[in-house]
């Protein structure tokens, strides 16, 4: 028996109404009366009563109904069967930023590799230039890349959070009880400055400019640990990521200024080349990420 005629004969069986089932499969009426005639030739019964009234079901039809049933519970479970154990295998290499990295992929990774153990993941910190290279030169499966960072050709892209960026300070910082500090407040302040090209740098200068704030003294690192052991000693304010310092927050090692100029976040994006297949074990990560809802607002 073919199976959308068994598909159409379910429906009709519930309907009782040929117009109805057909708008509901989206055929045409003489589709669906078509389909249900087959049926009827084939196994050589009626399965339907017609009558002014409309259709009822022949203790035929009712029989029938019982196998169709199962018959499409069982393809249904055979499907879902085959799909939860195809074995996903082969190479994925990730690569991003040092905070995404130590404070976001451990938990994207636990869940990942305990349903894909047979993937071999390899994972690469790199900066904001090589991380859009190597996408584009299929050196790398998938990057982790904020806002405009990920506004590049050929690239396919699925926001997965903010990433929301905090001023740090010392707790004995003049500002670290200021209530609503501006960038204006910063006039004079050393500041702490991750590498250059990194979007938080980025964002953080540019509000610093809208204000005419210009900073009197610098410091540049490549180490977000480096950047919070420098503001520890009192020796600056650096802005970076809330999730990178949440720990020395809670532990009052460092404060957050009650910041209340333009914003400082930003969209946090997983990035892969638009021309490149996507395998298998690419695919799987990304619905992972996306269905653990990974990366939270408002950190």
């Amino acid at each position: 028996m073919d199976f959308k005629q068994l598909q159409t004969f379910r429906t009709a069986a519930r309907t009782l109404n040929f117009t109805e089932t057909a708008r509901q499969l989206h055929y045409v009426q003489s589709a669906v009366t078509a389909h249900i005639r087959s049926l009827e030739e084939r196994l050589d019964v009626r399965l339907f009563d017609r009558s002014g009234r409309g259709v009822v079901l022949t203790s035929a039809g009712e029989q029938l109904l019982e196998y169709a049933d199962r018959i499409v519970s069982l393809r249904d479970e055979a499907e879902q069967s085959v799909k939860k154990t195809q074995i996903v295998s082969g190479r994925l290499t990730l690569a991003g930023y040092e905070t995404v990295l130590t404070y976001r992929l451990p938990g994207i990774l636990k869940a990942y590799t305990e349903q894909y153990p047979k993937v071999r993941v390899n994972i690469t910190s790199l900066n904001v230039r090589e991380l859009l290279s190597q996408v584009a030169n299929h050196q790398i499966d998938l990057a982790f890349l904020l806002d405009k960072e990920a506004a590049l050709a050929h690239v396919e892209k699925r926001l997965v959070g903010l990433e929301k960026v905090v001023i740090v300070a010392d707790p004995e910082h003049k500002l670290a009880h200021k209530k609503k500090v501006m960038a204006r407040d910063l006039e004079g302040q050393p500041l702490l400055l991750t590498e250059l090209g990194c979007s938080y740098r980025n964002v953080f200068e540019t509000v610093l400019k809208n204000s005419g704030v210009i900073p009197e003294q610098q410091m540049e690192f490549i180490s977000i640990e480096a950047i919070k052991a420098c503001v520890k000693m009192g020796m600056g304010i650096a802005a970076i990521s809330e999730v990178s310092v949440a720990e020395e927050l809670q532990r009052g090692e460092l404060v957050s200024l009650d910041w209340q100029d333009e914003t400082l976040s930003l969209g946090l994006y997983m990035v892969w080349n638009a021309n490149r297949w996507v395998s298998p074990a690419l695919a799987a990560f990304i619905e992972n990420t996306i269905e653990a809802g990974t990366v939270e607002e408002g950190r």
